[in-house]
């Protein structure tokens, strides 16, 4: 049973499969295999636990939440077709002249050994935490962080005033020079750039986005007073993955007589989900504008962190942000439950190309095979309820998105140009 679910229920909808040898000339007729472990169709598994008088908790207003567990597969096929004689003598599979046809689901017996290419599934747990510290960072957090409003207050009088001013007098510099572009001036076009951008992205961008979020606070400052039940949730997905894997050789049964090529393919889809459900409980104004201004007890230890230089560099790998938030409790804060979800869902799809004869009938004048293919649907969609919070961050990402490989480029050029300055005028003194 699954983390602990009480009931299992199966809905099993297969059929199994066979291979069929056909003779002709040939007194025997035809021949019928089957693989115990080969079929078409469909099979779902459900796993729960169950809550005597769930109904009536709820009606009363208990939070009523429970594990799950939901698979599903399904396999359909197209047949392959091996053909091959006349035999030219007597021989243990037949007499002179006869010949030989074997159709069916020739591809069931390649599925358990072919292999297969990367799979997503290990990467389902560090998902399911990293959604779930990001759902846990959601409950109840500072609208605006004071403490790296106050640390960083200069610069933001300064950008605020003089917008983009040291990108601007890179370009007048730029533009009264010489027509020729020197070396010089694709050094200072470069530093223009990387500042203009890194001043867009975490100066004015990031102050816009606080002072909506405090607007809309003020404006819902009546709603948040009292006791308040809320729910969170966030999501972690890789997004859509196509690999392929060839096979080469694999035998086919019964009789192992050919060996099949080809290649499998599998497409395949992981996310996680995490939900937390949470009573707030504001006594007074005071304490909605606490919360606001991020000037808690709570709100010390990630405030700390956005102070240290180059932080949100690690937070783009490590959700070290989002777990103090996470992990640091709310003295104002009840949280009821919280869950993940993970779903993984597979397609495969195994199709072969050639089949290769492993014996010789002498003498055999015609040998004709194709494999077939197979497609298997896998779904997997778990639930675990009131989960533990990691006990340290989650690496969250191996390589940059887009937009911050953008980032990481500003940075360089900055420091580069920075260091290339420096040199230049230890060099000319």
């Amino acid at each position: 049973m699954f983390n602990g679910c009480s009931r299992r229920r199966v809905r099993d909808n297969r059929c199994p499969t066979y291979w069929n040898t056909e003779c002709y000339s040939w007194d025997k007729g035809h021949v019928y295999h089957h693989d115990p472990n080969s079929y078409e169709g469909s099979c779902e598994t459900m796993e729960d636990t169950v809550h005597p008088g769930w109904r009536r908790s709820s009606q009363l207003g208990v939070l009523v939440l429970g594990n799950m567990c939901l698979e599903r597969q399904e396999r359909s096929y197209s047949a392959g077709q091996i053909d091959f004689g006349p035999f030219g003598g007597q021989s243990f599979i037949g007499s002179a002249g006869d010949y030989q046809k074997v159709s069916g689901d020739l591809i069931a017996s390649v599925e358990r050994v072919a292999p297969l290419p990367y799979d997503s599934s290990a990467d389902l747990p560090r998902m399911a935490e990293i959604a779930l510290v990001k759902a846990m960072a959601k409950v109840n957090p500072s609208t605006v962080t004071s403490l790296e409003i106050f640390n960083d207050l200069d610069k933001t009088i300064r950008m605020l005033r003089r917008p983009l001013s040291g990108s601007r007098q890179l370009m007048k510099k730029i533009f009264k020079r010489s027509r020729k572009f020197s070396t010089r001036s694709a050094r200072d076009l470069a530093k223009a750039s990387s500042d203009a951008w890194l001043e867009y992205r975490y100066g004015w961008k990031p102050l816009i986005l606080d002072c909506e979020n405090v607007i809309d606070e003020v404006r819902n400052l009546s709603d948040s007073i009292g006791v308040k039940r809320k729910v969170v949730r966030a999501s972690v997905g890789n997004g859509e993955s196509v690999r392929t894997q060839s096979f080469d050789r694999i035998p086919l049964s019964p009789g192992s007589n050919w060996d099949a090529s080809g290649a499998v393919t599998v497409t395949q889809r992981v996310a996680a989900h995490a939900g937390v459900i949470y009573e707030t409980k504001f006594r007074g104004i005071s304490d909605k504008a606490c919360q606001i201004a991020g000037s808690r007890a709570s709100d010390l230890p990630r405030s700390v962190w956005e102070c240290i230089p180059y932080s949100f560099v690690v937070d783009w790998f490590f959700n070290v942000g989002s777990w103090l938030e996470a992990v640091t409790p709310k003295a104002d804060t009840n949280v009821a439950g919280s869950w993940v979800t993970t779903v993984d869902s597979k397609r495969t799809v195994f199709a072969g190309s050639t089949i290769g004869a492993t014996y010789n009938v002498p003498p055999m004048n015609r040998f004709v095979g194709t494999l077939g293919s197979s497609t298997v649907n896998w779904t997997r969609v778990t639930r675990v309820c009131n989960p533990s919070i990691p006990s340290s961050p989650t690496l969250t990402n191996v390589t940059l998105s887009r937009l911050h490989s953008v980032d990481a480029m500003a940075l360089l050029a900055q420091q580069l140009l920075s260091d290339l300055r420096n040199h230049g005028r230890d060099v000319r003194s």
